[in-house]
């Protein structure tokens, strides 16, 4: 079961890239990518029926409520996203006419682009569970993600107009003539920076708790 669950998040992941590299893909595989995130959506809530079943019991620290928090978010703007894709559909769900074509426009792009950096986040709260390695080869993918994220994630995040999507003071793409190769490494660098500054979270957090453990026993 927890390999299905890691093939299924490392799915989504690669998926949700090819959606946010919207400039370089045709606006019919778009939808199909868009209908495959969202099948693999009903699969993660299926697999983590849990974690809805475990929301009201047990005790609450920071760790559990980031991941409740983050995980809450990720629901509302990935069922906003749905909605929105049916109403700004050109082609599978063209015939519907759900809604004002530019309202869809807007909640678009504000769930596509949170989604995008809260699944970073999800993820790394998850990092010491998905990764599995010899602290000394962990430190060296760490260094390693790190790096990439300063250097290619900080500044895609600033090019690619993140702050300005999610904000709707921008709806549509920007020219660009960079290689589809570089709309690649630009959002997989945001994803990793997410990824990372959620992973960074997870370890405030838990030496937090694990402080907190050590002064009741004293």
């Amino acid at each position: 079961m927890k390999k299905v669950k890691i093939i299924k998040d490392i799915l989504m992941t690669i998926v949700f890239i090819l959606l946010m590299c919207n400039q370089v893909t045709e606006a019919f595989a778009h939808e199909i990518l868009g209908v495959s995130v969202f099948i693999l959506f009903i699969i993660h809530q299926i697999l983590n029926i849990n974690f809805y079943k475990n929301i009201f019991k047990g005790k609450y620290n920071k760790l559990r409520v980031a991941f409740i928090i983050i995980n809450i978010l990720l629901l509302v703007m990935m069922i906003i996203m749905i909605i929105s894709s049916l109403m700004v559909s050109q082609y599978l769900f063209r015939k519907l006419d759900i809604g004002s074509v530019s309202l869809g426009r807007m909640l678009h792009v504000l769930a596509g682009y949170s989604i995008y950096m809260l699944i970073g986040l999800h993820l790394g709260l998850h990092y010491n569970s998905l990764i599995k390695l010899k602290k000394e080869n962990k430190i060296i993918l760490n260094v390693f993600l790190i790096l990439f994220a300063v250097i290619f994630g900080i500044n895609g995040f600033i090019r690619k107009e993140f702050i300005q999507k999610i904000t709707l003071q921008s709806l549509y793409p920007l020219y660009s003539d960079d290689s589809a190769i570089m709309f690649f490494i630009d959002y997989i660098g945001i994803f990793i920076m997410f990824m990372m500054i959620g992973y960074g979270i997870l370890n405030l957090l838990s030496l937090k708790k694990k402080q907190k453990t050590i002064r009741k026993k004293e």
